[in-house]
């Protein structure tokens, strides 16, 4: 009955019990110990050096040897490794109690506990150890700092890195406040900045200001987090950060030099368009000068040639005449050398006018005043006063349309302009109707547009084109001049830097336009 008591208890056991016979056979397994080393009934009769790992199994049987009778052995610290029927390895904690002599096991009597997780967890300890051993020592060598402080902010560790470039050993900073890495005024900034901190869970390229132990400031760059525990909640802030202050060095000569390159580029930039604005200018100065040049020797033949043949035309005039009176006088006829000499007085007086024209347009090219404020409408009074009889002679109406404003143009050049026109306008009138002359202006921007208009005998396109060169004439008309007043207007207007142009309808008139500066 005892018997069957005893095995009744193995049955509803936690631990696994195993019952060798005396050659080291199982003999009986509780079903915590099938479960163990997943065995079955038909186990029975296995030899339990079968179950055990190899390389304990010296240590195994010494345990079946040292048990001596009613004693018993056990692993102690270290677990015996036991391979399962199903070929997991076990570690158990192993009791050995010698039971051959007595009833009812009879045998080696063998109790285990499955020890794998305790074992699992210790190499895990272990491992963790290593790994914390290891990170140690890369955190106390690295070229970086590493900090760990509580919410309030108090340092836990600061590895040598940190401590060095704040001019402390790390002994010095455990326990003392990060505010003592800043400056006072820097109090506030800090605080918030660890608030955010606790409240976002992180930061990081963060550049803050530190103090070294002698009161200099740095910059450092510094990335953070929160460690928190299972919970979530917050248990300490760890820092990484490094001494930024070569960088920031480099950075700003890197910055002083870009500027100071850039400013070279732009001096150099604005010397090369200097240079290449005096080389365009002095490319169209010389242009200009060029066709002045070709402009003054096509006026320079054409004033040979015109100043050749007008004077020479009145030289022959006055000698013919000249001649004429002596016979007429040396026959006693003096009607005939009075007459004579009034054709004579008259080819004076145009030789006269044509000299004077020649010297007008000289002036008109040479006048070099400096631009002065010129009332149109006084000028216009001088030359209409001035062509008064010419007006009247001719049964002529002269307008005046719109304000004449003030203009910035030598006076006596201006004056010129417009008594050519006007007379021009006069002297080319329609046969078959009486004159009608009419001076205008308007303004565009900064410029005056003037215009003398006549509904006079008009100009033939192809005359448009040389009616501005000198001692150029129209087709042939009882009023014919030099053929010096338009060019004389044309040179003028360019002399104050203006321009001037004709529109005109043969038979109809003509209207004659130039720009001047507004004063």
């Amino acid at each position: 009955m005892m018997e069957g008591i005893t095995f009744d208890i193995f049955e509803l056991l936690g631990n696994g019990v195993v019952i060798l016979d005396p050659d080291r056979r199982i003999r009986y397994a509780n079903p915590a110990a099938r479960r163990l080393l997943s065995l079955d009934h038909q186990a029975v009769g296995t030899s339990a050096e079968e179950l055990v790992l190899r390389q304990d199994l010296p240590r195994f049987e010494e345990m079946l040897s040292s048990a001596g009778e009613g004693r018993c052995v056990e692993t102690g610290q270290e677990p015996l490794r036991i391979k399962a029927a199903d070929g997991a390895l076990r570690y158990v904690a192993l009791r050995v109690t010698d039971l051959r002599d007595r009833e009812p096991v009879g045998g080696f009597l063998l109790e285990m506990c499955d020890v794998g997780e305790t074992v699992r967890m210790g190499l895990e300890l272990e491992r963790r150890e290593e790994e914390l051993r290891e990170f140690r020592t890369i955190v106390e060598n690295a070229n970086f700092g590493v900090a760990i402080a509580d919410l309030d902010g108090y340092l836990l560790y600061v590895n040598p890195y940190f401590a060095a470039v704040h001019g402390y050993t790390p002994g010095d900073l455990l326990g003392k406040n990060l505010t003592v890495l800043h400056r006072p005024e820097q109090r506030e900034e800090i605080q918030e900045i660890n608030r955010r901190l606790v409240r976002e869970g992180e930061y990081s390229g963060l550049e803050v200001w530190h103090a070294r132990r002698d009161g200099s400031t740095f910059p450092m760059l510094m990335n953070a987090v929160v460690v928190r525990d299972e919970e979530g909640l917050p248990l300490y802030m760890a820092a990484t950060a490094v001494d930024i202050s070569e960088r920031k060095r480099w950075e700003e000569e890197r910055r002083a030099y870009s500027e100071r390159l850039e400013e070279m580029v732009e001096e150099r930039t604005r010397e090369l368009e200097e240079a290449n604005r005096r080389l365009n200018a002095e490319v169209e100065e010389r242009a200009r000068a060029e066709r002045e040049l070709q402009m003054r020797n096509q006026e320079l033949d054409a004033f040979a040639r015109s100043v050749a043949h007008d004077l020479r035309g009145s030289l022959s005039v006055v000698d013919g005449f000249a001649r004429s009176a002596l016979t007429a006088l040396g026959c006693g006829d003096e009607g005939t050398a009075r007459e004579c000499l009034g054709m004579i007085v008259q080819a004076s007086q145009r030789m006269e006018r044509f000299i004077e024209g020649l010297l007008a347009y000289a002036r008109a090219g040479h006048r070099v005043e400096a631009p002065e404020e010129t009332r149109l409408d006084y000028v216009v009074e001088e030359v209409v006063e001035s062509l008064r009889e010419d007006i009247k002679r001719n049964k002529a109406r002269l307008e005046v349309a719109g304000p004449l404003p003030a203009v910035s143009a030598d006076r006596v050049l201006l004056y010129q302009v417009l008594y050519n026109l006007v007379n021009n306008a006069l002297k080319f009138s329609h046969p078959e109707r009486d004159p009608r002359v009419e001076i205008g202006c308007r303004q565009e921007g900064e410029r005056a547009v003037l215009w003398v208009g006549d509904n006079g005998i008009g100009i033939h396109p192809e005359e448009r084109e040389n009616i501005f060169h000198p001692f150029t004439r129209v087709e042939e008309h009882p009023s014919m001049g030099l053929g010096i007043g338009l060019a004389t207007v044309k040179r003028a207007v360019e002399a104050w830097g203006g321009e001037v142009w004709v529109e005109s309808t043969p038979g109809e008139g003509s209207t004659f336009y130039f720009t001047v500066p507004l004063s």
